[in-house]
């Protein structure tokens, strides 16, 4: 009996976004790229457990890896599939390590096999996949699928706005949920105002200025740490991060006043848009979502009301 539509569809987002982190995996310096390969093994085995599920196959979970092309004749690229667990068990189980080439070359045949095998199989487009299912906070995954919409029409300073957006949102929904005396317990040391500058008020003249200048840097610096603690702390990428944070609009939030947001010509002074750079900030948010989602919590839940 096949799958339900709403199942296959939401296993086939978990298995594009294995392939996803295998991808960015294969990128990275040639010694720790090999390791894609076990992220690359692992979707095409989930993938072949889909079909075999779907098919209503009773055996399937005494099938090899590749005794799957024997019982499902409609799967292709088997000798692509079989270089790659080849390649993957040289790695895993006698640490030879593969080429660079080796790894693009089962990066782009994973890819291959996955576009036209979830067509043949599900007749969808593997494509048109959306990892954005993957996030469970509305306000982010909102913005985030308008974000996709508008790279898909062309509309890329407008995909970077939206996904700029899903991002702050997302911070400060995590952080909602983590209130305590009116302050998130999250909260790294108190963000600096102006307030250096009561310090020089009453100064003498000659050293005013240099006053001014010394306290308004530390306090610059100490938001920046506290900045760079905190996503550290939540365990985002610090360097996806500083990445985002550069090439995204800069956005100012005004309690009840609305958003002031980096003007399209502005940003497009400082930043060279890309549909691979708007790719790239909605697959950092998609992340950190999924990487906050592992460890939320209502502190509501745990704390007693103290009024009472």
């Amino acid at each position: 009996m096949a799958l339900d539509k709403t199942i296959i569809t939401k296993r086939l987002t978990y298995i594009k976004y294995l392939y996803q982190q295998g991808v960015e995996q294969s990128k990275l310096p040639e010694v720790i790229a090999g390791f894609a390969l076990m992220q690359f093994h692992d979707c095409i085995e989930m993938f072949l457990l889909l079909v075999a599920e779907n098919l209503g196959k009773k055996e399937y979970t005494k099938w090899t890896f590749m005794q799957y092309w024997t019982e499902i004749g409609t799967l292709t690229m088997r000798d692509a599939m079989n270089t790659m667990k080849q390649r993957r068990v040289s790695l895993k189980h006698h640490g030879s390590f593969p080429s660079h080439d080796d790894v693009v070359e089962c990066r782009i045949n994973v890819g291959t096999f996955l576009r036209e095998n979830v067509q043949i199989q599900f007749g969808i487009d593997f494509d048109t996949i959306s990892l954005v299912d993957l996030v469970s906070y509305e306000s982010v995954r909102t913005p985030l699928s308008i974000a996709v919409q508008n790279m898909k029409n062309g509309k890329l300073y407008d995909s970077m706005v939206q996904t700029r957006i899903a991002f702050d949102n997302l911070l400060e929904d995590y952080e909602g949920t983590k209130v305590h005396w009116y302050h998130s317990i999250l909260e790294i040391g108190k963000k600096q105002g102006n307030k250096y500058k009561d310090f020089v008020k009453n100064a003498s003249l000659k050293n005013a200025n240099n006053n001014m200048v010394w306290f308004k840097e530390i306090s610059e610096t100490t938001n920046e740490l506290r900045d760079v603690a905190k996503i550290t702390a939540l365990g985002i990428d610090f360097k996806k991060y500083a990445l985002f944070k550069a090439v995204t609009p800069h956005i100012i939030r005004f309690i009840g006043e609305g958003d002031s947001i980096e003007s399209e010509e502005s940003l497009s002074k400082r930043v060279n848009i890309s549909e691979d750079l708007c790719n790239i900030c909605i697959n950092f948010v998609i992340e950190s979502a999924v990487k906050l989602q592992e460890t939320d919590y209502d502190l509501s839940v745990y704390l007693r009301n103290t009024k009472e």
